[in-house]
């Protein structure tokens, strides 16, 4: 048995699909219109799939195709002793995420590259996102902002070059809410050590609140 979708997926002649060729004239076929992924030994490689028909045990596979493509090859063994293929098309869903991983490096650069310092918590209350210059302007180690901690978490950090209750438990308060109306808000902080910062709070339309310093 085929179906359209694996006519297509390998552009097999579907008369000669309909002659019931074996797995292994499949395979030659394939190989020899070079829609196989391009392995050492073919000879080994075919009889390593082949020898799934004994007692050997079968496993999923990931093969690279020489057109670019990358297919999950997820094998199934029936009860009359023949085995079912699934091939899934992966090249759409790898390629966004290599997208996505590398426009998180961007931002993440663009973030490092920013004065300010950042920070992104999450509608949980903890910190998903900061900059290099958050952990410079409250002297706390990357790694642990790193660890996703609590806006309580980093208050209680934060509060040893500024203590003042007041501000601080509104900027929880903000970041913790459920309020369906959440506004941006902002003021100074005159710190221990001489500085003065400016802060604002702002909601995000996700639930998330974003805090800049």
């Amino acid at each position: 048995f085929f179906n359209e979708a694996y006519r297509k997926l390998w552009q097999l002649d579907e008369s000669w699909l309909k002659t019931r060729p074996t797995e292994g004239a499949v395979l030659d076929r394939l190989r020899e219109l070079g829609r196989l992924p391009q392995v050492v030994n073919y000879s080994e490689w075919k009889a390593n799939i082949l020898s799934g028909y004994g007692d050997n045990p079968i496993e999923d596979d990931t093969w690279l195709l020489p057109d670019g493509r990358t297919l999950q090859v997820r094998p199934e063994k029936r009860s009359d002793g023949g085995i079912t293929y699934l091939f899934v098309d992966d090249t759409e869903r790898l390629a966004m995420e290599r997208d996505h991983t590398a426009l998180i490096g961007v931002q993440r650069e663009t973030l490092d590259s920013l004065k300010e310092g950042v920070a992104l918590f999450g509608t949980d209350g903890r910190l998903k996102l900061f900059n290099l210059a958050l952990a410079e302007f409250w002297q706390i180690s990357p790694r642990t902002l790193a660890e996703e901690p609590h806006v309580d978490e980093f208050i209680a950090l934060a509060r040893e070059l500024f203590d003042e209750p007041q501000t601080w438990a509104r900027l929880s308060r903000a970041v913790t809410a459920f309020n369906e109306v959440r506004e941006e808000f902002g003021g100074q902080m005159l710190r221990s050590d001489g500085k003065i910062i400016d802060y604002v709070s702002m909601p995000l339309l996700d639930g998330a609140t974003l805090v800049t310093f």
